[in-house]
């Protein structure tokens, strides 16, 4: 429904959408595959392209949107828990300057 609507306003290439499957146990379970898909997402959009990130954990869903234009990772849980760690080594993987991005905290 999100990307139904962001085509209907002519949004699409502002935003990388990430199959919530990357993320799953189930595929690219091991953390350097993960790095390197992700690493390869990064380097394959315009760099003011958002990239969505959704995934679930034990049946709840969170979001991760990376801004890598401005240097910023948004991490939204609506029950307020703090982004994973193995999220956030993820993410500080695949960076070409880990202290350029700060995951902001946001509810």
């Amino acid at each position: 429904l999100l990307f139904e609507n962001i085509k209907r306003c002519n949004l699409e290439k502002r935003f990388k959408f990430v199959d919530p499957e990357f993320f799953a146990n189930g595929s690219a379970h091991d953390s350097e595959e993960k790095a390197k898909k992700l690493g390869d997402i990064m380097e394959s959009i315009d760099p003011t392209q958002l990239i969505i990130f959704p995934y679930n954990e034990s049946a709840h869903w969170m979001l991760t949107v990376i801004d890598s234009y401005e240097g910023q990772c948004y991490f939204f849980d609506s029950i307020g828990h703090d982004p994973r760690q193995n999220l956030k080594e993820l993410i500080n993987s695949v960076l070409v300057n880990p202290n350029m991005l700060s995951i902001a905290d946001t509810m």
